[in-house]
């Protein structure tokens, strides 16, 4: 015995519409608690953007179109930076990017590689060891393979470029390229800070697939988009904002010539 279709079938025409009548105000209810929920998701980001000032803009972005590598060695200086990012401090990432790039002998030797790796004291030992001595062996075969080529988006570039360097995902890769194309690429390298920034509490504290990954990423790219900033250069003023600077310089003087 079907109860509901029972039920139904005893109800008048008119009961059915009254049914349906009151049944719709809650659908409604229901779809207007979810805009009001996307609106206030993004409620802190638009106002981020919002108040961003012309002249700061303006005056990052001078700031990184100087740092715009200018050779395939400071490509390489900047996927250095990248690998010496992941899970550390700021200072940690400095201190570490500076010891490596004093002495460039590592990339020739596993040995020096090693030895470097230590000194640099930045953890990850095993990781970054695997990660920079690919990125050496990767770039001194092919150093156009880190650049965007022509006939490819910036996220096609960067998907291609995920995985070529052990240890770098979907945001490091991104990173990476971003430090490489500072006020060009339209990417944006979303840790798990500027995500839940942008009203995103992820679980696992990144995205699930690189799908999720460029939905979240298309969010950042459309407000820089409707404000004309840069994506990486309104990131570097979020962080800036973060950490209570006036400017990137407090750790992106490292990449200044």
């Amino acid at each position: 015995m079907n109860i509901a279709e029972n039920t139904l079938k005893s109800k008048t025409t008119q009961e059915l519409i009254d049914l349906v009548e009151s049944i719709n105000p809650v659908k409604n209810l229901l779809h207007s608690a979810k805009a009001v929920a996307k609106v206030d998701k993004f409620k802190q980001v638009d106002q981020f953007f919002a108040n961003l000032k012309l002249g700061a803009v303006h005056t990052e972005q001078a700031y990184w179109n100087d740092l715009i590598p200018q050779d395939d060695s400071e490509i390489f200086a900047r996927w250095v930076f990248a690998i010496m990012s992941v899970h550390t401090t700021w200072e940690s990432n400095v201190r570490g990017y500076e010891v490596a790039m004093s002495d460039l002998s590592w990339t020739i030797s596993k040995d020096k590689l090693k030895q470097m790796i230590v000194k640099a004291k930045v953890g990850l030992y095993e990781r970054r060891e695997r990660g920079l001595w690919d990125l050496a062996t990767k770039f001194r075969e092919n150093p156009d393979q880190f650049k965007k080529q022509d006939n490819e988006t910036w996220q096609e570039c960067r998907n291609r470029l995920i995985g070529t360097i052990y240890g770098l995902g979907n945001a490091k890769t991104t990173y990476a390229l971003a430090l490489s194309y500072p006020t060009e690429a339209q990417l944006c390298c979303l840790d798990v800070h500027l995500l839940r920034f942008m009203g995103h509490d992820l679980k696992k504290g990144h995205a699930n697939t690189l799908k999720d990954y460029e939905r979240m990423e298309n969010e950042w790219l459309a407000r820089c988009d409707k404000y004309g900033v840069s994506p990486n250069v309104a990131r570097e003023m979020y962080w800036n904002k973060v950490q209570g600077r006036r400017n990137s310089r407090y750790w992106s003087y490292c990449l200044e010539r």
